[in-house]
């Protein structure tokens, strides 16, 4: 008798196969405004305020976000430690104080939003490598 294991997909994308989709920087209001309705849909329904992006993005903070057929799909804003400090701060600044002290360099992701209906691991996955990335890059 042979015996064949099920084809297990671990990445779902769909029916029509591999997602096509690029990761892009923020760059434009055109984008920032269509990335900022995403954000919006996603943390509006939880009762968040509305999400507004940096307009002033920079070597200390910008946004990537996964573009498919013209449309962000998804986003992730990179913020680099600096003079004003991070959001983490507000809730763990001792711990974070000390990673500063021993010369650590901290970034934190902030304001990620997945389109429900895309269903996709590998955007967050690529959203996320993509922010790794380019913090590293910019900062060691």
């Amino acid at each position: 008798m042979l015996v064949t294991d099920p084809e297990i997909e671990l990445l779902p994308d769909g029916v029509n196969g591999p997602r096509r989709f690029k990761i892009k920087a923020v760059e434009n209001d055109e984008r920032r405004g269509m990335v900022e309705a995403l954000l919006n849909n996603r943390y509006g329904w939880r009762g968040y305020k509305p999400v507004k992006l940096p307009t002033d993005e920079s070597v200390t903070k910008f946004t990537l976000a996964a573009i498919e057929d013209g449309v962000p799909i998804g986003s992730i804003t990179v913020s680099m430690d600096g003079p004003g400090g991070l959001s983490v701060d507000d809730g763990f600044r001792p711990e974070v104080d000390e990673l500063r002290k021993e010369g650590r360099r901290i970034c934190e992701f902030v304001r990620l939003a997945v389109d429900p209906t895309v269903g996709s691991k590998r955007v967050l996955a690529a959203l996320f490598h993509v922010a790794y990335i380019v913090a590293h890059r910019l900062r060691g």
